[in-house]
């Protein structure tokens, strides 16, 4: 039935179904609470957000990627948890290639009570089809994570100042996770003494800390992940 579905959505194959970063180093470094309301990147990160956010904006520039993620919140809402975990949501895709951050998915996702909570909440896990820079997207949120997303275009730099200015709407204190901190760090450093960006932004020593050494302990294939957690001033 999950192949016939996919099929129909015109959604195999399809290249990322999982994720490669550890998901409770996310939590750890998100401290995501019943009052955020969160712009996130990635399917598996949103859900696993939502269990104790407020509200999670799930963006995407693909639209392929939105669609599947409709999908996946129709089956949660369904109670169809048994086909989330099931393996054709990854092999007809990537053919085993993400096997091993197939089972640190389930493993995540399987703990007691996880999947009904999630399912309570996933009404409130919406998807937006747009860029992450695009401050327009976004509904007001206080905190985001932004997994690797710098490092995966051409102009680092100039990303990296049009993805700054976009999260310089987060409040005071508000906060962002990123997947790759070394690339971050660099860029962020020369965007502040060229003025590109105001300097409204510090690493949050502490979340990052906590984050970076879940990371390591619960390493995920040879990704080589830095996270950090910057927070607005």
């Amino acid at each position: 039935m999950i192949r016939e579905e996919l099929e129909a959505c015109a959604l195999l194959p399809w290249a990322n179904p999982v994720t490669n970063e550890s998901l409770k180093a996310i939590m750890a470094g998100i401290a995501p609470n019943k009052r955020d309301i969160i712009l996130a990147i990635g399917l598996d990160q949103s859900l696993a957000l939502i269990e104790r956010a407020y509200a999670v904006q799930s963006i995407d520039s693909e639209l392929s990627q939105i669609e599947y993620g409709l999908y996946i919140k129709r089956l949660i809402m369904e109670g169809r948890f048994n086909e989330f975990f099931a393996e054709e949501l990854r092999e007809p895709m990537v053919r085993g290639v993400y096997k091993q951050e197939f089972a640190g998915r389930c493993e995540y996702f399987s703990h007691p009570g996880r999947m009904d909570r999630i399912r309570r909440n996933i009404p409130r896990l919406t998807f937006v089809h747009s860029d992450i820079t695009d401050a327009r997207a976004s509904n007001n949120p206080n905190k985001a994570y932004i997994s690797n997303v710098v490092g995966c275009f051409g102009n680092e730099y100039e990303f990296v100042v049009k993805l700054l200015l976009s999260l310089v709407q987060l409040p005071h204190g508000g906060s962002f996770y990123v997947a790759n901190g070394n690339y971050v760090d660099t860029h962020m450093k020369r965007a502040f003494a060229q003025g590109a960006i105001p300097r409204v932004f510090t690493k949050d020593r502490e979340l990052t800390k906590l984050a970076s050494g879940i990371q390591r302990a619960k390493a995920i294939g040879e990704y080589g992940w830095d996270p950090r957690v910057y927070r607005r001033r």
